[in-house]
């Protein structure tokens, strides 16, 4: 079975998690946990070009449409193309415990249920 992760409505607004923390290596950024309560690390998440424009930009301000609508005009994709890779972006980063929520949308989907749009 695919990982289909749960992630927000659209209006949600992500923060990176206070315990996490970033290295640049090369155009790739590599995301490294230090949750582990005995401080071994237990897994690296590796982010392309697209996914760490992403991660630079979630400051706790920004919704998920507001990211949604950079991406677009950074990287020339579509909206629809945009939202569905960054709600899977957002998903994944979400349950690895990288990011949190700032406001806290009573809506709530997996991707596979529903095709967001852009506002």
């Amino acid at each position: 079975m695919a990982f289909e992760p749960e992630v927000k409505a659209m209006d949600c607004v992500y923060r990176k998690a206070p315990d996490a923390s970033v290295r640049q290596v090369e155009r790739a950024c590599l995301s490294i946990p230090v949750r582990n309560v005995d401080g071994r690390l237990e897994s690296l998440v590796a982010l392309n070009e697209t996914a760490s424009f992403i991660w630079d930009i979630l400051d706790g301000r920004r919704s998920v449409a507001d990211v949604c609508r950079e991406v677009v005009e950074e990287f020339a994709v579509s909206p629809q193309v945009a939202a569905e890779d960054i709600q899977r972006l957002l998903g994944e980063l979400s349950a690895h415990g990288f990011l949190e929520t700032v406001n806290d949308s009573s809506m709530t989907f997996r991707p596979t249920d529903h095709k967001p749009q852009i506002p």
